[in-house]
């Protein structure tokens, strides 16, 4: 289910917990900390799931792509209940155990940037990304989210040829290889011609089943995280404004919007000239 409903879904599981029960979050987002406020994190297990899917109808699922799987304790350890789980788990497909879930978790929401930025365009990802100047805005959007990370001392983890640590760039070089990176992600991730899904779970929500996004969990949580901790993600904060007024239909979905957050990029001098 969708973040905003993760507590009312918990709700009728507590009960009906055992003494050695705990909860798997296979969900986007930090959700696994509300789990925690509810059960405790001793019973709470993380995981980053990256493979493409759709939900089609009762009992439907479209498996779109390969990706990564990881799960592990919150607090890093290897124990055997994370290790008994990684079997059945990999019964299904490839998955890894890691002793940092959080670096995971936080590289997939700095990634949520770049994914929502797509849906603000009616078309396939590995076509909007083709531009050097809309990858030049996803670079500005993911080094916002990447910062706020850094503030929380976390280490990131790459993933699916995301590589965070270029995302931050602070020279012309740095700039030039972290949009190069972006291309071959996309190609890696999107492009690719076993690829059944080439458009994100956003664009989904907005334009197939009309229903509010995860954006406030997601880009807004990045904004609000952001502002705590004295930095202010200006790309972002005008991202999810957006998806809002789209979700509002206030908004139409055009490259208008990318062009948008452009003229913001170079307005507040967000990238090394």
């Amino acid at each position: 289910m969708k973040s905003q409903h993760t507590e009312a879904a918990l709700r009728p599981i507590v009960p009906l917990l055992g003494e050695k029960s705990f909860v798997l979050c296979l969900q986007n987002g930090f959700n696994e900390r509300r789990v925690a406020a509810t059960i405790g994190s001793e019973r709470t297990l993380g995981a980053h799931v990256n493979f493409g899917s759709d939900y089609l109808g009762p009992g439907r699922i479209l498996y779109g792509s390969e990706g990564a799987f990881y799960v592990g304790e919150l607090d890093g350890s290897m124990s055997d209940r994370v290790i008994a789980l990684h079997g059945k788990l990999s019964q299904f497909c490839e998955a890894i155990v890691t002793q940092n879930i959080w670096g995971y978790k936080w590289s997939k929401q700095c990634l949520a940037s770049l994914n929502y930025a797509t849906a603000l365009v009616d078309a396939d990802v590995g076509d909007i990304l083709a531009p050097e100047w809309s990858r030049r805005v996803m670079v500005a959007l993911l080094g916002e989210a990447v910062r706020v990370a850094e503030a929380e001392r976390v280490k990131l983890e790459p993933f699916d040829g995301f590589e965070p640590d270029l995302m931050n760039p602070t020279t012309p070089g740095e700039l030039q290889a972290a949009v190069k990176s972006v291309d071959a992600m996309t190609d890696e991730y999107w492009r690719a011609p076993d690829r059944l899904k080439k458009r994100t779970g956003i664009w989904r929500d907005l334009v197939v089943r009309r229903r509010k996004t995860e954006v406030d969990h997601r880009i807004g949580e990045l904004v609000k995280r952001g502002r705590e901790l004295g930095l202010e993600l200006p790309l972002n904060a005008a991202l999810h404004k957006m998806i809002e007024e789209i979700e509002e239909g206030a908004r139409p979905m055009s490259t208008d919007n990318l062009r948008e957050l452009e003229r913001l990029v170079d307005a507040l001098h967000l990238l090394p000239a």
